[in-house]
């Protein structure tokens, strides 16, 4: 899937623009959001919090992208059920104290049996 800017005529980057994770309940799987940014100065994203059975060690967190640098956010996903479960990721986005916008991200999770 391309890379989408997050914002019409911004150069910031997300790819994907959404997630689906598939995997047996009682275990867990992953899937990773790769963020870039193509500025020639830094940006910060606020990466939201995830309600189970999605996860992220960067979640409620401030992630610093430096100029041509790239970060990945992992979410992952632990089903309890066999059923399909959505969330989305909340991404908040400034430039030097700027708001750039408020970005989400779609998550789907199925477990199986």
């Amino acid at each position: 899937m391309p890379a989408r800017p997050l914002a019409a005529g911004r150069n910031a980057l997300l790819n994907p623009t959404s997630l689906t994770l598939t995997t047996r309940m009682g275990t867990t799987t992953g899937g990773d959001l790769v963020l870039s940014n193509p500025f020639p100065f830094p940006l910060s994203v606020g990466v939201g919090t995830l309600a189970a059975p999605f996860s992220s060690t960067r979640a409620g967190t401030n992630v610093t992208l430096n100029p041509s640098a790239n970060e990945t956010v992992r979410v992952n996903f632990a089903p309890t059920s066999a059923k399909r479960s959505k969330g989305s990721l909340k991404l908040t986005v400034q430039v030097l104290g700027a708001g750039l916008g408020t970005y989400t991200v779609a998550i789907t999770g199925v477990g199986t049996r």
